[in-house]
């Protein structure tokens, strides 16, 4: 995999490097008998667990990017956190290309988190990214964010559970800090033997 192939994931890893984040190219996070004497697995760097971050991108980035700085875990998203423009692109070339930001951010990652908000349960791509997860045995952990307030100091109505963590049995939480969220998502990464 390289970057040529995923334009849009070259721009939202220029973009979250412009905003302090460590990022890398794919090449960076290749499984261990290619890189030889690695000595974490490929879902880590260093001692970061690198993490999917599922959520409605329009309605909850705002939510979203007030908890996703935790220590020790590199958060992805398919379409970054800063610029709408890349979704919004992604967007008008089609769905097979959406799949693929989706599965370039879910490369070498060993937790998906899907943010619950008032509308995540119906956005067009949330039972792509859930089942993907699922193959690629991901811990998967729902948190509801929907009482966080937006960029203009609102809160949101409780949105539905996505039905694919319903029907999966997955573990849903509310929102309360980031030590819980850390917590959270060790335990569905350890569920999975990650």
């Amino acid at each position: 995999m390289s970057l040529a192939e995923f334009p849009c994931l070259a721009k939202a890893q220029s973009c979250l490097a412009r905003a302090g984040w460590p990022v890398g190219t794919c090449r960076d996070y290749e499984e261990p008998q290619i890189l030889g004497n690695l000595r974490s697995p490929p879902w880590r760097v260093g001692m970061a667990r690198r993490v999917f971050f599922s959520f409605h991108y329009q309605r909850d980035v705002w939510r979203i990017n007030q908890i996703r700085n935790l220590t020790e875990i590199i958060g992805t998203a398919a379409a970054g956190f800063q610029d709408a423009s890349l979704w919004e692109e992604a967007k008008k070339k089609g769905d097979a290309n959406i799949k693929k930001m989706i599965d370039a951010a879910l490369y070498n990652t060993s937790v998906t988190v899907v943010f619950i908000g008032n509308m995540t349960a119906g956005r067009k791509f949330i039972n792509y990214e859930i089942e993907k997860s699922i193959a690629r045995d991901n811990g998967i952990v729902g948190v509801q964010i929907h009482h966080l307030k937006n960029h203009e100091g609102e809160i949101d109505m409780a949105g539905r559970t996505p039905a694919l963590l319903t029907s999966n049995n997955l573990p849903v939480y509310k929102y309360t800090d980031q030590d819980a969220l850390k917590k959270y998502i060790e335990a569905a990464a350890k569920k999975v033997g990650k």
